[in-house]
């Protein structure tokens, strides 16, 4: 593994420079989230006038497993 795979990705775009290495996880924390009704999706059509959506955005790191002894 190259170290410019272990870099932490500031920016979605980034993460997806490697695919490999990030989509797993996105999928896994979105379906968390989904499954906890800790968001729902909101089309922009069905808010009221004057109002806007929340924004997001993805804080990416690496996490270290201790049971396995493994970023």
């Amino acid at each position: 593994m190259a170290d410019d795979d272990l870099r932490v990705p500031a920016t979605y775009a980034e993460a997806m420079w490697h695919p490999d290495l990030w989509e797993g996880p996105i999928r896994d924390k979105l379906e968390n989230l989904h499954s906890r009704g800790v968001f729902h999706v909101v089309k922009e059509s069905s808010m009221l006038a004057g109002k806007k959506a929340i924004g997001c955005r993805w804080v990416f790191a690496h996490k270290y497993d201790r049971l396995r002894g493994t970023w």
